[in-house]
């Protein structure tokens, strides 16, 4: 019984040096962006190849992020530095593809005017706003995963507060 006891008292003194975290603390800190606008946190050691393409590509060129596009980025749970490494990727294969057709129609001996490098160059600024447009088509299907998700973790703890789970427990 004085095992018990002391495991009770144990209990309580950690129970109570423990504060749960406040609903509105946890939400306030997932809000928080990476890196404020313009600027890109270093990738870590164990990034993708993307992540590293992407802050080469933003230290050369920055890139200036939206709001609206970071937060969709976050909801797909991708990095800036990978956006901008596929938006780099799709410029170059525009601005290579007219000119790789080139070299191959002037290594088959035929005429090649000006027309690849003109087309070369506008396919490049396409490719440079495919990603843009691919994201922005998408966030109407993310913002509707992201409230499914949020409905989903209402509907579960509402389900452990009904089993008897206490309010921290249930979250």
């Amino acid at each position: 019984s004085g095992a018990a006891i002391a495991v009770g008292l144990w209990t309580s003194v950690v129970g109570a040096l423990q504060r749960p975290v406040r609903l509105s603390d946890a939400l306030r800190h997932l809000d928080q962006v990476e890196a404020p606008l313009g600027e890109v946190s270093r990738p870590a050691d164990e990034a993708g190849l993307g992540d590293r393409l992407g802050y080469w590509v933003m230290r050369r060129a920055p890139l200036l992020v939206s709001e609206r596009t970071r937060r969709l980025l976050q909801l797909r749970r991708r990095t800036v530095a990978d956006f901008a490494a596929e938006k780099a990727a799709f410029a170059l294969i525009g601005l290579t593809a007219p000119l790789l057709f080139a070299a191959v129609s002037l290594a088959l001996g035929l005429p090649v005017g000006p027309l690849p490098l003109v087309v070369g160059l506008v396919a490049g600024v396409i490719g440079w706003f495919i990603p843009d447009v691919r994201l922005s088509r998408a966030a109407p299907a993310v913002q509707f995963d992201a409230g499914e998700a949020l409905c989903t973790f209402v509907d579960l703890v509402a389900l452990e507060r009904h089993a008897g789970a206490g309010s921290t427990q249930a979250l």
